[in-house]
């Protein structure tokens, strides 16, 4: 029942098979023809791993900490842990922040990739350069700085970045940076994980170093008062003249009294900063890098007889779609 329209159909392939030979050959030789004009790539690619802060092994001390209102307790990994790295490293703000780096001596790795990217014939087309665009006080300029600059980010995700972690069972991250310009692929991956590992510090490690000047300023505070007690029980020494009267005697005793305990504050609170910084260090994250990228870069350009086989088939595929649905259009309005 349903091999008659099927044999009909193979029937009407046999007879365009010419067609589909032609169709075939133009889609090979176009494939051949881009081979031959596309442009080379230079493909920059750095390995690190990320080693988190291990939990935190200072909870035995934390309540002292406490007593002069500082909290020792570990900061969680949130954007850091897992997945939400590789999130992290291709989030406007990172992506940003390495366009806004020096590429060299003139010029930042935004311009260096205008330039080197279609999107400077695009706009020299309507009239702009970089300069212009970038320029705030240029009037000419239809195009705000934000919007060339989410472009730029955009095609930097959609056609250059790649990032991906080669094994699912560990840390090993992977950076990749397609460009035609050597040195641009090989700087961006670089200074985007400097970026990420300098934000990741920042963030890690900020709510231990306030702490730490909290304590540190604490120190310094009681520290001070308890030199001013010292000065201040010589001079009640130099004063008593007459030992014998007992009462001649207080101030000094309750200017030691006051030593005393300052010195006892004083030996918590510095124990208690030198804990703040140990925690400082104990997150402070270790970031190695395993591979960076060594000119010369690696250069990839898309084969002749790959292209060929590629155009070939891609122009099988839609010649054949397109006959398909020739066909069946013409039988349905046949019948």
């Amino acid at each position: 029942m349903y091999d008659e329209p099927i044999k009909h159909l193979f029937e009407d392939f046999k007879k365009r098979i010419l067609i589909i030979i032609l169709a075939t050959i133009i889609g090979a030789l176009l494939g051949l023809v881009a081979s031959i004009f596309s442009k080379s790539s230079y493909v920059g690619e750095l390995t690190f791993v990320l080693e988190d802060s291990k939990s935190n092994s200072l909870g035995g001390y934390a309540s002292l900490a406490s007593q002069f209102g500082i909290d020792l307790s570990s900061n969680g990994g949130g954007a850091f842990q897992g997945e939400n790295i590789l999130q992290l490293l291709k989030s406007r703000l990172l992506i940003d922040k390495t366009l806004a780096s020096a590429y060299d001596n003139k010029q930042t790795i935004e311009e260096a990739y205008f330039e080197s990217s279609d999107l400077k014939e695009q706009f020299k087309s309507k009239g702009y350069t970089y300069k212009i665009l970038m320029d705030t006080n240029n009037v000419k300029s239809k195009i705000p700085r934000d919007s060339l600059r989410k472009i730029i980010f955009e095609k930097v995700i959609r056609e250059n970045l790649l990032l991906e972690k080669p094994d699912k069972k560990n840390t090993f991250i992977k950076v990749t940076f397609k460009s035609n310009v050597e040195q641009l692929a090989k700087i961006f991956p670089e200074k985007l994980v400097s970026e990420a590992i300098r934000f990741y510090t920042v963030t890690k490690t900020q709510r231990s170093l306030l702490n730490v000047d909290k304590l540190q300023a604490k120190a310094d505070s009681i520290l001070f008062i308890m030199n001013n007690k010292t000065y201040e029980a010589a001079s009640n020494q130099d004063v008593n003249v007459n030992p014998l009267k007992k009462q001649s005697t207080i101030p000094l005793e309750l200017t030691i009294r006051d030593k005393a305990i300052l010195q006892t504050m004083y030996g918590e609170v510095v124990k208690n900063l030198e804990l703040a910084k140990i925690n400082v260090a104990q997150e402070t994250p270790l970031v190695q890098i395993v591979d960076t990228p060594i000119l010369p870069l690696n250069k990839v350009k898309l084969r002749k007889l790959e292209a060929i086989f590629l155009g070939g088939i891609f122009g099988f595929v839609i010649i054949t779609f397109i006959l398909i649905i020739f066909i069946v259009t013409k039988n349905i309005y046949k019948n």
